[in-house]
């Protein structure tokens, strides 16, 4: 038996619907990499909520790290500038940083962009449950046996995440049917969850954290598997999902029922919180965008605008850029600074000439020009 789920579609002044809710959250979006980004920008588009919790992973700078060159797509660049109109917007936005955005944590206990960034969060939903939010990351180090291990498995994960999504790639252009509701690299990972479990050696971890925590739950991502799960003592463990395989949100509504919604162009598929412990995860509900008021709404273009946002996603993409450098702009980083060794023999001339050519070239490596007085 799960709870039932109310949701509350309202009207903005323009006349389009959209989806309230009292709490949002959204992990593992990996912008840059595997994202679903026109999917996640349509779903914010049409959505609005009180509390918006980014669970970490939102840019996956590891992988913008092991490019050549710079690359991030202009679809990627548009759901960055929606994720920041929502966290302006009225919702109150708190940012947890994940293993592939963990440079952020740097900012914990300061505002960024209108987010505030925090290494942990607390949240306490309308039955009084406080819930503790962390990324999930932090368990992998206490449950691998050393930082050589856990590399190993994370290259290991990441190799066959990628394998299979190029998989889907070949699947969903031959079957194009079978774009919304199937994936293989979701399903490999149901399949093998239990083996992964084993190897990362973190849910027993989790369960033993939560148990030993004042907090009456926990909110976490890091894993792409979404899930509800109780302890034995009956606190309740959620798994956010992911937004790379498909795009998933956790929600609750105003009478503190947790849902988490698995979004495809026709509808929402919902997995409500189980009352007691579950010997067997239930199948999700099903609605439909038509039944809600909003048909449509996750088929049409997107046509974001360009506004302060996207002047503010570009000025955090330099930001990312620099902390997560490709390789090609590392190595003109090096070169500038032995350059800037050995060019002191040639005067004061030749040395400014060349470092600005060396300046040039590594401007090509960022987003937008170095001299841009705007975004500097």
């Amino acid at each position: 038996m799960t709870h039932h789920f109310e949701f509350d579609v309202r009207v903005r002044e323009t006349g389009q619907p959209y989806l309230h809710f009292p709490f949002m959250s959204m992990s593992d979006i990996h912008l840059g990499a595997e994202a679903q980004a026109e999917r996640v920008t349509r779903w914010l588009t049409h959505t609005e909520c009180d509390h918006f919790k980014l669970v970490g992973d939102i840019v996956d700078g590891e992988y913008l790290e092991q490019l050549r060159d710079w690359q991030f797509a202009a679809p990627h660049r548009q759901t960055l500038a929606q994720l920041l109109r929502t966290a302006n917007g009225r919702a109150h936005t708190v940012f947890v940083p994940g293993n592939h955005d963990a440079l952020a944590g740097r900012l914990d206990g300061k505002v960024f962009c209108g987010m505030e960034v925090k290494t942990e969060d607390d949240y306490i939903d309308p039955t009084g449950r406080r819930m503790r939010i962390r990324h999930g990351h932090e368990f992998d180090d206490a449950g691998f046996t050393s930082a050589a291990r856990k590399r190993f498995w994370y290259r290991v994960g990441d190799g066959f995440n990628m394998g299979f999504r190029a998989c889907d790639k070949v699947i969903h252009s031959a079957l194009p049917q079978l774009r919304e509701d199937f994936s293989t690299a979701a399903w490999m990972k149901k399949v093998f969850q239990p083996l992964i479990d084993y190897v990362r050696g973190t849910s027993p971890l989790i369960r033993e954290y939560i148990n030993r925590s004042p907090a009456d739950g926990l909110i976490y991502g890091h894993s792409h598997e979404a899930r509800f799960e109780r302890t034995h003592f009956g606190k309740l463990i959620i798994n956010d999902g992911c937004s790379t395989d498909h795009v998933q949100a956790l929600v609750h509504d105003q009478h503190g029922t947790w849902a988490i919604l698995t979004i495809n162009g026709a509808g929402l598929y919902i997995e409500t919180e189980p009352h007691g412990m579950l010997p067997k995860k239930p199948q999700p509900d099903y609605v439909s965008w038509q039944s809600l008021g909003l048909k449509g709404v996750m088929t049409e273009p997107v046509n974001p605008p360009e506004d302060e946002f996207s002047v503010m996603a570009d000025r955090v993409l330099r930001i990312i850029c620099r902390a997560y450098p490709p390789a090609g702009r590392r190595q003109l980083r090096e070169a500038i600074r032995q350059n800037t060794q050995l060019l002191d023999q040639f005067g004061e001339a030749g040395r400014e000439t060349t470092l600005a050519a060396l300046a040039q070239q590594q401007a090509e490596y960022l987003p937008l020009p170095i001299a841009h007085p705007r975004h500097g």
